[in-house]
């Protein structure tokens, strides 16, 4: 019964740290992906608010 409940818990636990990894991989793409967009803002912004005048 040790030898179940041993197996049953290092699943879990894998499965925990492949969910955590997948995680950080995706918080990382959305962070890249961000900063992209920030980018063109920042060149675009001050071209269209130029126009405003």
């Amino acid at each position: 019964m040790e030898l179940i409940a041993a197996d049953a818990k290092a699943g879990m636990e894998f499965t925990m740290a492949e969910a955590t990894s997948q995680h950080a991989l995706s918080a990382q793409a959305a962070s890249h992906e961000a900063r992209r967009l920030n980018r063109l803002v920042a060149f675009f912004f001050p071209l269209a608010s130029d126009g405003c005048r």
